[in-house]
C-alpha cells in the first residue's frame, strides 16, 4: 500500500504552456494520471505547489489549480498557497480566502524566485497570516553557491528573523 507523503510537488495545469524551460512528465497530467503515478512510486498523497502561480501567474491563486486534483480525490492531494512578496491586497485577499480551503497544507515561499531576500520586509505579511491561520511554511533554504549565486536569498540564516517572532509556521 502506498506509504510515502511528498510534500513538495509542483504541477503544471494540463493544456498550459509550461512556464519551465525543460519538459517534465506530467505537463498534461490529469489527476487520473498523477494517481496512476503515485500508485506505481507508493505515494499516499502529495502536496502540490502549482508552477504557474509561483512563476507566471501570480494573479492566480494555488486553489483555483487544485479544484480539479480536490474533486478527484481530497485524501491524497492537497496544496500549498503561494505567495508573491511583490502581490498587492487582492493577492492576500485571495491566499487568506484559499487558506480557509481544507486541501490547504500551508503556505510556499520562494525568495529566490521572487527575487526577494527571505528576511525582506514584504515577508511579515505571509507570517503573520501562517500564524493567524495556523498553517507552516514552506521554503528553499541553501548554502551561497558559485553556480547559482542568488541561492543567498534564501540562506537559512536570513529566516532567523520571522521564525523568533513566528515560531508555530515551522
Amino acid at each position: 500500500a502506498p506509504f510515502i507523503v511528498d510534500a513538495h510537488t509542483h504541477s503544471i495545469c494540463p493544456g498550459e504552456k509550461s512556464p519551465l524551460s525543460f519538459p517534465t512528465p506530467d505537463m498534461n497530467f490529469s489527476p487520473t494520471d498523477w494517481l496512476a503515478a503515485m500508485d506505481s512510486f507508493s505515494i499516499e498523497s502529495i502536496m502540490i505547489a502549482p508552477i504557474e502561480p509561483l512563476t507566471t501567474n501570480p494573479e492566480r491563486s494555488s486553489l483555483e489549480y487544485y479544484a480539479p486534483f480536490g474533486k478527484s480525490d481530497p485524501e491524497r492531494f492537497r496544496y500549498f498557497e503561494i505567495f508573491n512578496p511583490h502581490g498587492g491586497k487582492d493577492h492576500i485577499d485571495r491566499i487568506c480566502n484559499s487558506l480557509n480551503s481544507p486541501g490547504c497544507a500551508g503556505i510556499k515561499i520562494h525568495p529566490v524566485q521572487h527575487r526577494t531576500e527571505a528576511d525582506d520586509d514584504s515577508y511579515e505579511a505571509v507570517y503573520s497570516i501562517a500564524s493567524e491561520y495556523g498553517k507552516p511554511i514552506l521554503t528553499h533554504s541553501w548554502e551561497i553557491s558559485a553556480y547559482n549565486p542568488l541561492q543567498y536569498m534564501s540562506h537559512p540564516d536570513r529566516f532567523r528573523r520571522f521564525l523568533k517572532r513566528y515560531p508555530e509556521t515551522v
